[in-house]
């Protein structure tokens, strides 16, 4: 008798909500501290670590370790992932590779492993070797970084995903890291040309053309990397969803800035527009919101949007440039060249307010001007392309053929095979021998 009492009492005590919660858990931990948390994510996390000790199954240790993790309390989520994992008979990817992403900021040891055993359970799910690539980097095990980072490469590339940036960038750094700095420069050429608004490519970049003593593109590069105030991200799932399970502002700014990232630009704006509802005087929200309605080309809203934003920070010259480029989109050229030349006087040697800024100026008919700011542009970046083209278009309209076609050789000199240069001398001699 009374061992079918404890039977009974084993069986009542233990979850039971389906197979895989049919076994006896590990001990469930006292409630995470949430001193300073806000009240709803303090709730949020209450209400999941009471259901956790009301039924340890498999199901409220995963709530409980996604509550953890969403607002980024790190310790407790990769414990709570590990126990979760336990009770999932040791084999569980989602687990594995969130106690993985957790720890790669406290113990990058324990990282490699449990990643390495994600990928073995699913070895298709690329964020986990891009994961694996920075944890080993992190450790100085760059052969093990570089493989990992391969093994992203070869995936990415199947499918034609522009993620394969990101892990050539990573197969870069490792290149850097080697002193192999042909190589370094080859793969990181070629990840700018998939991400020309990744601020860590040209900064990378930089390091490496100031190593081989190419100092006019290590400048440029430089430049370039000032330019951009964001950096592009590579798509992580069950990350993104980790933080949509979140209640707090930054969880809701974190998807959004993430989707933005990514260049998913209409869910950005959806969890912008939810992190701007906890919190309206967020302004460096509301940018990024305007940053995701430029890529729908939804130019009006975004205007509307950074018009606000300078009015409360009318000294951020990025806010003032994408502002002007907005209303020169929407037609209003005369509005779009008072923020461009307020932009232009607080960053003076910024790339892309200089080109936005010849573009505005030469559209109203000031060729003078539009000339002066492209000459500019070109003398600090000689070897952007994109200054040069607009330098000889504002001379030609100028009738300063000859120049424009100067400026072009120039160019060629530097780099002969660029097609697009190529193309446009040609036009120009043919219009200067009419």
């Amino acid at each position: 008798m009374k061992r079918l009492m404890l039977v009974i009492f084993l069986l009542l005590n233990t979850g039971c909500d389906g197979a895989n919660n049919s076994r006896i858990g590990p001990p469930v931990p006292p409630l995470a501290d949430l001193e300073g948390s806000e009240p709803a994510v303090a709730q949020h996390i209450a209400k999941r670590h009471q259901a956790l000790a009301e039924n340890p199954s498999a199901t409220t240790w995963k709530d409980y370790a996604r509550a953890l993790h969403a607002h980024d309390l790190k310790s407790e989520a990769a414990d709570a992932w590990l126990k979760t994992n336990e009770l999932l008979d040791g084999r569980d990817f989602e687990c594995l590779y969130l106690a993985g992403c957790v720890q790669a900021h406290l113990n990058p040891l324990d990282a490699a492993v449990n990643l390495q055993q994600a990928l073995e359970i699913d070895p298709e799910y690329v964020p986990a070797w891009m994961r694996l690539g920075w944890v080993h980097e992190r450790l100085g095990n760059l052969p093990q970084a570089r493989r990992s980072y391969e093994g992203a490469r070869s995936r990415y590339e199947k499918r034609g995903d522009r993620s394969v940036g990101h892990a050539l960038l990573g197969l870069g750094r490792i290149a850097l890291s080697e002193n192999k700095l042909e190589e370094a420069r080859k793969i990181l050429e070629q990840a700018r040309q998939i991400l020309p608004r990744a601020s860590e490519v040209h900064a990378t970049l930089a390091t490496v053309y100031q190593r081989l003593d190419l100092k006019d593109f290590a400048r440029l590069s430089s430049l370039l990397a000032g330019d951009v105030a964001h950096s592009s991200s590579y798509s992580d799932d069950f990350i993104v969803k980790v933080v949509d399970s979140g209640v707090s502002f930054s969880c809701r700014e974190r998807v959004g800035i993430a989707q933005l990232a990514a260049g998913n630009y209409q869910q950005a704006v959806s969890q912008l527009d939810r992190a701007l509802k906890i919190r309206k005087d967020a302004w460096p929200t509301r940018y990024a919101r305007a940053r995701a309605l430029v890529g729908l080309k939804r130019f009006e809203e975004a205007a509307l949007d950074l018009e606000k934003y300078t009015r409360v920070l009318d000294d951020d010259h990025r806010a003032l440039s994408l502002l002007g480029h907005c209303l020169y989109s929407i037609g209003e050229g005369v509005e779009a060249e008072k923020h461009l030349a307020r932009a232009h006087k607080l960053a003076p040697t910024n790339l892309e307010i200089l080109r936005n800024y010849a573009v505005v100026l030469d559209s109203l008919k000031k060729r003078q001007e539009a000339t002066e700011v492209a000459r500019t542009l070109v003398t600090l970046a000689p070897d952007f392309q994109e200054g040069v083209i607009l330098l000889a278009r504002v001379l030609t309209l100028t009738e300063k053929i000859h120049e424009a076609m100067g400026v072009l050789k120039v160019y060629l000199e530097r780099h002969p095979e660029d097609a697009r240069i190529q193309t446009a001398l040609k036009k120009l001699e043919e219009l200067s021998n009419r």
